[in-house]
C-alpha cells in the first residue's frame, strides 16, 4: 500500500498501532477532518531497529481531538536513525497537541510544508528551524502559546520560505530584517494578535522615528508580499511613505494597532492590487485620502479620475457619512468606506 486517504470520514478511536506494519511502502498518510482521538501516536516499538516511514511523503493528522505532546522517539528509531526520510509535508494542526516544539522535528531537513497552528504548543522558536529547515516553503504555527522574540535566523530560509503564519501567539519586538533577506519570496505574512512594536531610530528624542516593518521589507520585498495582516500588536508611529512601495499587496490589515497621524496621499493609493485595507481602531485623523478611494471598483460614486482599482473592503474609524458627529472625537472622515468602526 502506497496510499492511505480517509480524511472528512467520521472515523473516530485512537489510530491503531498497525499502521507501522504498512511502514516500508506508505508514501502518503491522510487521516484529517475526522474525530480521532487519544495521545499522540508513537510507533517507535514496531521496527526498533528500522527507520520507520523511510518512503512517507505526506503526513496529514490535522483537524481531529489528539492529545499530549509529540514524542521524540516518533521521529527517531532506538538507533537514533532518522525515521521520516523523505517527508515533504507535514500536518499536525487543529488538534490539542501541547508541549515545546520537540528539537527532533527540525532534523527532518526534507520538510517543506508545516503545520502545527491551532494546538496549545509553547515556548521559544527553536534555532533547528531556522537552522536545519533551510527548503520550507510553508509555516503556519498560529493559535498556540509561542513567545519571545522573532529575530533568529529566517535569512536561511528566505530563498524558499513563501508563507508564514504567527498569528495569536505571545511574541514581542520588532519585526527582524532577516526576514526579507535579500531574494526573499514571501508572499503572505500573518503576526496579527501578538505583542509586537515598530522599531525605532534616531536618538530617542524629538528626532525619534517608528517603522512598523524594517527597511529590508520595501528593499527587498516589495515584488514578491501580497498579502500583509499586522492586526492587533502595539505598532505605533505613522504609515510610512514607503508602503506604496509594497506595489503588489492584495490585503492590508493594520487595524487594532497604536498608529497614528493622517493617512497620507501617493501612498496607499498607489496600490493598485489592493482589495482590502482595514486601518479600524487606530489614532488616525484627518481624511481618507482620495486616492485610496479610486481604487475601489468604479460603481458610479468614485473613479471620476481615471482610476479603476479593485479595492472592495475598506475600513476605517469613522462615522457614516452626512454625520455631524464626525469631527473631534476622533474619528476620521472617510466618504467611501465600506463600513465604519472604531473612533
Amino acid at each position: 500500500i502506497v496510499k492511505i486517504v480517509l480524511k472528512e470520514n467520521n472515523l473516530s478511536g485512537t489510530i491503531p498501532h498497525e499502521l507501522s506494519y504498512l511502514s516500508p511502502t506508505l508514501h502518503h498518510l491522510i487521516l484529517s477532518k475526522n474525530s480521532l482521538t487519544g495521545r499522540f501516536p508513537n510507533f517507535s516499538h514496531t521496527f526498533s531497529n528500522k527507520p520507520l516511514f523511510p518512503n512517507l511523503n505526506t503526513l496529514m493528522l490535522n483537524s481531529n481531538s489528539l492529545t499530549g505532546t509529540i514524542p521524540p522517539t516518533f521521529f527517531f528509531n532506538h538507533k537514533n536513525d532518522n525515521s521520516f526520510q523523505s517527508l515533504n509535508f507535514l500536518s499536525l494542526g487543529n488538534n490539542a497537541l501541547w508541549g515545546t516544539l520537540p528539537d527532533e522535528l527540525f532534523d527532518i531537513t526534507t520538510i517543506t510544508k508545516l503545520d502545527l497552528c491551532c494546538n496549545n504548543f509553547y515556548g521559544t522558536l527553536p534555532h533547528q528551524l531556522f537552522d536545519n529547515l533551510t527548503q520550507l516553503q510553508k509555516l503556519h504555527l498560529g493559535d498556540n502559546s509561542l513567545f519571545g522574540t522573532l529575530s533568529l535566523g529566517f535569512e536561511n530560509m528566505s530563498k524558499s520560505l513563501e508563507l508564514l503564519i504567527l498569528k495569536d501567539n505571545d511574541f514581542v519586538g520588532s519585526l527582524p530584517s532577516t526576514l526579507f533577506a535579500r531574494e526573499n519570496v514571501l508572499y503572505r505574512l500573518d503576526v496579527s494578535n501578538n505583542a509586537l512594536v515598530s522599531s525605532s531610530t534616531g536618538d530617542g528624542g524629538v528626532r525619534e522615528h517608528k517603522e512598523v516593518l524594517p527597511p529590508e521589507a520595501y528593499d527587498n520585498g516589495k515584488h514578491t508580499l501580497r498579502y500583509l495582516n499586522l492586526s492587533g500588536n502595539r505598532f505605533d508611529g505613522s504609515i510610512s511613505s514607503r508602503f506604496s512601495e509594497l506595489e503588489n499587496l492584495v490585503e492590508l490589515r493594520l487595524e487594532r494597532n497604536l498608529l497614528q497621524g493622517v493617512i497620507p496621499e501617493n501612498v496607499l493609493g498607489n496600490l493598485k492590487d489592493l482589495k482590502l485595507l482595514n486601518v479600524s481602531y487606530n489614532h488616525f485623523k484627518g481624511s481618507m485620502p482620495l486616492d485610496v478611494c479610486r481604487l475601489q471598483n468604479d460603481n458610479g460614486n468614485h473613479n471620476n479620475n481615471g482610476g479603476g482599482g479593485v479595492l472592495t473592503s475598506l475600513t476605517a474609524d469613522c462615522e457614516d457619512h452626512g454625520s455631524a458627529a464626525s469631527h473631534g472625537n476622533g474619528f476620521m472622515e472617510c466618504d467611501c468606506c465600506t463600513l465604519c468602526l472604531g473612533g
